[in-house]
């Protein structure tokens, strides 16, 4: 299995995972457990989530 396709499985496990289409999580809502904001640089080689043990949820990430 090639690395795109463990990439696509991946992102059909998620996809599926997600609410239906068109049903969007209210923003307010969602950011009631926010605790903190992670402003960080565009290097997507430095993933905040995996440096800093952020769970889904947990901060709002920014790349600058």
């Amino acid at each position: 299995m090639s690395t795109l396709d463990v990439m696509l499985e991946r992102n059909k496990d998620f996809a599926a995972r997600q609410p239906a289409a068109g049903i969007r999580m209210p923003l307010p809502q969602a950011l009631l457990n926010v605790r903190a904001i992670i402003i960080g640089c565009a290097d997507m080689r430095v993933d905040p989530a995996n440096v800093l043990g952020i769970k889904p949820g947990e901060a709002v990430r920014m790349r600058k």
